[in-house]
Order: C-alpha cells, then sequence, then structure tokens
C-alpha cells in the first residue's frame, strides 16, 4: 500500500497540481460527455450483470464430474491450454 501511495504521489508531483489554477473546463461539454459516458456504462454494467444472473451455467456439471480441482485442471490443460500459458 505504501508504494501505490508513493505512484500517486510521485504522478500527481509530475503534473504538477496546483490550487491555483483555474476551475474552468478546458474542452467544452467534457463534463457533460464524461457524464454520458459514466452512465452508458453503468447501464451496460447492470445490463451485463443481469444477464449472467439470469442465465444458467452452461457446462458446469460437466467441468465438475471428477470434482472442482479435477475439472478445473481438465478444462486448463485441454481446451484452455494456449490462454493459460
Amino acid at each position: 500500500t505504501g508504494a501505490v501511495m508513493m505512484l500517486f504521489l510521485f504522478v500527481v508531483m509530475l503534473i504538477g497540481v496546483d490550487s491555483s489554477e483555474s476551475l474552468a473546463e478546458t474542452l467544452r461539454g467534457q463534463r457533460v460527455a464524461a457524464i454520458g459516458m459514466g452512465l452508458g456504462f453503468g447501464v451496460l454494467l447492470i445490463a451485463g450483470i443481469g444477464g449472467v444472473s439470469t442465465a444458467g451455467f452452461v457446462g458446469l456439471t460437466a467441468a465438475n464430474e471428477g470434482g472442482n480441482v479435477e475439472g478445473l485442471a481438465a478444462l486448463i490443460f485441454t481446451q484452455y491450454l494456449w490462454a493459460f500459458e
């Protein structure tokens, strides 16, 4: 946690944020665009979580036939070997 804090302080010092800087927007409509994009991302996130929670998991029983560890090992070392490596 200390290293993350030092990185954050380093970036703040590198950027040179001063309290005397003006609060006026440098790009017109930046705040409105940020709010719109944030709301859009929130809607996508909620829709994605809702879609996952209503749909069942496909292939879960086949993967767990021999047990959790055996099923995970079989998937990692056969179907997902390239991604695992």
